[in-house]
C-alpha cells in the first residue's frame, strides 16, 4: 500500500489508489517556476476519480495546539486551498496534453 508523508503526518492508501507527490513531481516542477502553487498529492481512485489533496498540520511537533492567533481564519484557509486547487488544475492540463502526445 502506498504510504506518503507530509507536514509530520503519514498517509497510507489502499491498493485502489495511485498517489503521487504532486508538488515534488518533475512535471510540476517543470511548470511551477511561474508562481503556481500545487497541492501536496494527486491521487486517482480505482482508475476513475481524480483527487487533489492538500495537507495542513496546525499542530506543533510535540502535539500541543498552536495558539489561536497563529491559525488562519477559515476564509483565508479556504482561499489558500482554492488557489492551490485552481493552480494544480492549470498544471494538469498541459501534462495531460504532453502525455497524450507521447
Amino acid at each position: 500500500m502506498p504510504t506518503l508523508q507530509e507536514s509530520g503526518l503519514q498517509f497510507t492508501f489502499t491498493p485502489d489508489w495511485i498517489v503521487k507527490r504532486f508538488d515534488k513531481h518533475r512535471y510540476y516542477k517543470w511548470l511551477s517556476g511561474v508562481g503556481i502553487k500545487g497541492v501536496d498529492f494527486i491521487g486517482i481512485y480505482k482508475g476513475q476519480q481524480l483527487f487533489l489533496i492538500e495537507v495542513k498540520n496546525y499542530r506543533r511537533r510535540n502535539e500541543r495546539q498552536l495558539p489561536e492567533h497563529l491559525i488562519p481564519d477559515s476564509s483565508a484557509l479556504g482561499q489558500a486551498f482554492a488557489d492551490k486547487i485552481l493552480d494544480s488544475l492549470q498544471v494538469i492540463q498541459p501534462i495531460i496534453g504532453y502525455l497524450k502526445r507521447r
